[in-house]
Order: structure tokens, then C-alpha cells, then sequence
């Protein structure tokens, strides 16, 4: 980005000083100094493909909407202009992380700082949608945590890229094109479609995936294209908070399943609304506590004594079980029929997309043969740990409930050819179940990889019925083509989405 950079310095001239280069999404971002009053800023760039396209005069409109908003949960902006032919605005440096941060290193988040959150963030946007103004890209990326305070930044960017062509494009448009306007893991049924009149609501539902992603670690949909994710939106229910994190409680994962409606009459109307149930669950201090809530059919204030009473009668219930287990009991339940790939070994850097290159194609591959199911890459990546090896591979099968687990190792055999050695593990006892070991030219990995799904399906065979399959692949007839995808999908999965739309 250095031709960019100069090319900034050359024309905002002495009055702001770039400092370094923070990375970036749909904008580019760096640390500045405003040299006149000695203060950090943020600022943020289009990048000159976007920009080319967008009014510089709607631009700024929507820049100055965005700029009257005074909200102790919202990063104002300081200015907005062009320079050089790029559309830039700035805001102050906020010292701390943004969510998205926190998640990559915490994952799931204590419940109580989750709905606090969650109240901060509601609130910022009951201030800004009384002001007609609807973010529409809501996202742990574009919250920022100063000291224990969430705090919403790039309100009015979405809609004055968005108006560069007249209106929201969905999936299609703008946001297959990777300048989102909404991001396609929390965008909305009605704006994964296209609507054009989106309202205050599609904010609600961000803030529903958000949450959901707070209390468990994930979004509700993840791992897949963005028409993929269109499609989950509009058509699929997530699985229930409760089901991945049963220690949530259920007031705040039924307010949460609400915002997640796929018809927007279906949520909670308003973010005032939102924020005066999460002031019911979340005390002063922070704490969550049973309250009554008329949508949701949860305990009222009189019943809190009785279901404390339940609760420790439950906890000792839960003791005494775990005990027992711990003495006598089986490993926990798994699905026989649901398969972790981990992540390969691989000893020559060569061959390094195939580290985590192996897991897509290989889930792809095996998916739906016979009565087989895969766990997504990207629960797969998040929760691996170690070595590709047995007792890795049933920790994995633990924590994923996969009880089988593939794994094995990628190793360089010559200078023109590779060896990949794999094998499937039963979960549940850490039993091998079957090996295979495959070798092939260097420049047609690709279909050495498939030759090693038909091998273990093969393996497979001999314990369930797997019948007649498809492999599937990844349709890819170009092997350079493959590698740039997995090497885009791993950067989509930590949430590099401009390195990932390179590659894409």
C-alpha cells in the first residue's frame, strides 16, 4: 500500500501526518496525527476503485448525518473530503480493541459483559435510528471496546457507498464485490434479498447475530460462500442458543432467537425496545439476573427466590452427575456419522494451503456420502489444537461432537511429487479405523485429494453403509484457481476480507 500512502501524503499536504497503516475493511485505515492540535485520528480511505463510483457530494451528506451524532456509544467523526481523487473521512483514535479482537482471542464471552455489550451497542442505535440514520453494517468489527465500554463506529459509510448506484444491491452487488454494504455472515434476510427499504430492523437483526455470536463463540451461519449465507438467512433456523451454550440464561437467548427472525415484524421493533429487556437482565453491576419479560414467558421478579432454589437443586443434581461419570460413565454422546477433517500436517511449505486446504476439500468430498455429515472448516480451525495425531484427533471429535475424526500429514516426496498419508479415528475410543497413503505429481494435488476422499470412503465402508457417492470437489479445473480459493477461505475464516476477496 505504499503508492497509496504517498499518494495520501502528497495530497492532505502538512496538516495531517500518516502514522502507520492499520489494515482495514471496507475502508482503508491508518493512525494520523492532526499536526495542527497534536491529535490522533483514524483515518479512513475508500479505496479508489470503490470511491470512483460514489457522489463525493452524497458522500459528504451522508459523512455530515453521521457526524451530528453525540453519543457516549458512538466514534464521532471529525471530517470527511477528497483528496487526490479519494474519499476519506477521520475520527478520533479510540485506545483499546474492537470486538472482534476480543472474540479471536476470548471466543465465547462471560455472559454478563455479552449483554452488556449487547445493551451498549442497542443503545447507540436507538440514538441513531431516532435520527433516521440505519448503520446497516452492524458487526463485532465496527464495535470498539474502550475500558469496560462498547462504542459503534462507521455509521453513514454503508449508505453513502450504498447510494453510488442508487440503492442496495444484496449479495449480488456491492457485497459480492467485497464493499459490503452489510457483511453477508450478519446481513439480514430482507437485506441479503436486495430490499431497498431497509429499515431500522436490519440493525436489530445484525445485533442478533452478533449476539449469538457473543454467547457461543460463532454467528449462527458460517463457512460458506456469501449466496450461501443469503440463503441460510432467508431460509434456515438457527440452532438454539440454549443447545450450544445451555448455561445462557434463557431470557437473554430468547431476546436474541427474537432479533434473529427472519420476518422483520416477527423481531423486537425498536432498539429501545432492545434496550430496555437487556436493562431487565443486566443489573447495575453488570450481573445477569430472572426477570419477567412479556414476549418471552420467563419467570417473574416474584418467582426469582424459587428458581434460585431450583437452580441449586439443579447444580447439585449436576454435581452428583458428573461424578458419577467422572467414576463409571462413557465418554460423552457423539454422532457416529458426523466427520471432522483437522487440519493436515504439512512438512514442506510448498504444499502449506494444504494445511488447511485439506479441510474443505476433503469436508466437500465427504459430506453426504452415504449417511455421512461434516462439522464446518471453520468450527474445525477455531477448535484445533496440537498435531495431526490420534489423541488430537479425539479431542477434537470431543469438542466438535464428531465421532469420527480425519487427519494426517502432507509431506513433499521429490521435487515434483507429494505424499499424503490420512486416517480416520473413532472419536470415542481414539481407535483408528482405517489409514491411507497416497502419492502423486506435485502439480495435480488436486486430484491426489480426491483420490484420498474415495480411499476413506472406501475405509469407511467397511462400518456403515455408504453406498453409491459423488465427489464433489470444488469445481476448480485450475489448480493455481484452487489454491487461491483456499488461501481465500482461510483468510475469510479470521476475518481478512479484503486479503480474502485477493485471492477470491
Amino acid at each position: 500500500m505504499p503508492d497509496l500512502i504517498e499518494r495520501l501524503r502528497a495530497a492532505l499536504g502538512p496538516s495531517i501526518r500518516i502514522v502507520r497503516d492499520l489494515g482495514g475493511g471496507m475502508s482503508r485505515v491508518f493512525e494520523a496525527e492532526e499536526t495542527g492540535l497534536g491529535r490522533r485520528i483514524v483515518l479512513k480511505v475508500l479505496p479508489p476503485d470503490l470511491a470512483a463510483g460514489v457522489s463525493v457530494e452524497r458522500f459528504r451528506r451522508e459523512i455530515q448525518l453521521a457526524a451530528s451524532l453525540q453519543h457516549p456509544h458512538i466514534v464521532p467523526l471529525l471530517a470527511a473530503g477528497e483528496a487526490d481523487g479519494l474519499l476519506y473521512y477521520t475520527m478520533p483514535f479510540v485506545e483499546g480493541e474492537s470486538l472482534r479482537h476480543r472474540l479471536q482471542r476470548e471466543g465465547e464471552l462471560p455472559v454478563a459483559d455479552a449483554a452488556r455489550i449487547l445493551r451498549e451497542v442497542a443503545d447507540a442505535l436507538a440514538y441513531a435510528h431516532h435520527r433516521g440514520l440505519v448503520h446497516r453494517d452492524i458487526k463485532p468489527e465496527n464495535v470498539l471496546l474502550s475500558g469496560p465500554h462498547a462504542m459503534v463506529t462507521d455509521f453513514g459509510i454503508a449508505k453513502a457507498v450504498a447510494e453510488r448506484s442508487g440503492g442496495d444491491q444484496g449479495v449480488t452487488g456491492l457485497t459480492s464485490a467485497g464493499f459490503a454494504v452489510g457483511t453477508p455472515v450478519y446481513m439480514a434476510p430482507e437485506q441479503a434479498a436486495g430490499d431497498p427499504a431497509v429499515d431500522q430492523r436490519t440493525d436489530l437483526y445484525a445485533l442478533g447475530v452478533m449476539g449469538y455470536e457473543l454467547l457461543t463463540g460463532h454467528p449462527p451461519f458460517e463457512g460458506r460462500s456469501a449466496q450461501q449465507l443469503a440463503v441460510a438467512h432467508m431460509t434456515q433456523a438457527p440452532e438454539e442458543i440454549a443447545r450450544r451454550r445451555p448455561g445462557v440464561p434463557p431470557q437473554l437467548g430468547a431476546l436474541v432467537m427474537r432479533l434473529l427472525a427472519k420476518r422483520p415484524a416477527d423481531r423486537p421493533q425498536t432498539a429501545d425496545e432492545v434496550v430496555r429487556l437487556l436493562g431487565e437482565i443486566v443489573t447495575p453491576s453488570g450481573e445477569t439476573v430472572v426477570v419477567a419479560s412479556g414476549e418471552t414467558g420467563l419467570p417473574t421478579a416474584r418467582s426469582r427466590r424459587l428458581w434460585w432454589v431450583g437452580a441449586g437443586v439443579a447444580a447439585a443434581v449436576v454435581l452428583g452427575l458428573v461424578i458419577a461419570k467422572v467414576r463409571h460413565g462413557p465418554a460423552p454422546a457423539l454422532d457416529e456419522n458426523l466427520v471432522a477433517v483437522a487440519p493436515f500436517d504439512v512438512l514442506d511449505q510448498r504444499f502449506a494451503v494444504w494445511h488447511e486446504g485439506l479441510v474443505d476439500v476433503l469436508s466437500r468430498d465427504l459430506d453426504g456420502a452415504g449417511p455421512l455429515r461434516i462439522v464446518a472448516p471453520s468450527m474445525v480451525v477455531s477448535r484445533w489444537h496440537g498435531r495431526a495425531d490420534a489423541a488430537s484427533a479425539q479431542a477434537l471429535g470431543q469438542s466438535t461432537g464428531a465421532g469420527l475424526v480425519v487427519f494426517g500429514s502432507v509431506v513433499g516426496t521429490g521435487r515434483d511429487s507429494v505424499r499424503i498419508n490420512a486416517a480416520v479415528a473413532d472419536a470415542r475410543t481414539g481407535r483408528q479405523l482405517g489409514e491411507v497413503d497416497r502419492r502423486g505429481a506435485a502439480d495435480r494435488i488436486d486430484q491426489l485429494v480426491d483420490t484420498v476422499a474415495v480411499s476413506l470412503l472406501s475405509e469407511l465402508n467397511r462400518t456403515r453403509s455408504i453406498g453409491a457417492f459423488r465427489i464433489a470437489g470444488l469445481g476448480a479445473k485450475s489448480l493455481p484457481a484452487l489454491k487461491s480459493f483456499l488461501q481465500g477461505e482461510q483468510l475469510y475464516r479470521r476475518a481478512d476480507y479484503d486479503s480474502a476477496l485477493v485471492h477470491y
